[in-house]
């Protein structure tokens, strides 16, 4: 019977780099599955590989007035008419912390607030416990603004999918309609945002 420093020789022996790394991932992946938490992990790293920039709506549609007639609320419970937000460029996103999608994308959603927190309304939305949602954010390090749903979104804004993130020009056209994760701090959604702070 073959000792495990043998069999470990005629392993490495038959395959190549390539194929002892595939095993190796392959393996840990396995074990990942078997244990909830790091499961989540994996899902969110793989998540984050596979991140895309985001395309432009092809048949823009455009808020009304009753479309910003809704209110949100800080972290604090400060309530926060929508309405306060009309005529500028909006980055409106719905998430939650138990969704690793949501999670993949913050990262880029941090870095473009990074950049353009000061030009554009960025309004990061979830509907759970202001508790949880803090101490997520002081988990993750996260600083771009946070609120809670406090109405009913509009029709318009509505969305079965998490994440949701849409971007809405100061004119109120919904130039990006986005379900899923997405590559946020992309070439193309910069010069977006460029285009429209240009104007």
């Amino acid at each position: 019977m073959k000792s495990i420093k043998e069999r470990i020789k005629a392993y490495t022996s038959k395959k190549s780099k390539f194929g002892i790394a595939s095993d190796i991932v392959f393996v840990a992946i396995l074990i990942a599955l078997l244990f909830p938490t790091s499961r989540n992990e994996l899902i969110v790293g793989v998540k984050k590989l596979l991140l895309f920039q985001p395309g432009l709506e092809k048949n823009i549609e455009e808020l009304g007035e009753k479309d910003y007639n809704w209110s949100i609320q800080n972290l604090d419970g400060e309530i926060i008419p929508f309405s306060e937000f009309q005529g500028k460029t909006i980055f409106l996103n719905t998430w939650a912390t138990w969704c690793p999608h949501c999670i993949a994308e913050f990262p880029s959603i941090q870095r473009l607030y990074d950049v353009y927190g000061k030009d554009i309304e960025f309004v990061i939305l979830s509907n759970e416990n202001p508790s949880i949602v803090q101490a997520f954010l002081d988990k993750e390090g996260y600083d771009f603004p946070v609120y809670l749903t406090y109405d009913a979104m509009p029709v318009a804004l509505e969305s079965r999918s998490l994440p949701t993130t849409f971007i809405i020009s100061p004119k109120g056209e919904i130039l990006i309609n986005k379900k899923g994760s997405a590559k946020w701090d992309g070439d193309k959604v910069k010069a977006l945002i460029d285009d429209l702070l240009s104007k």
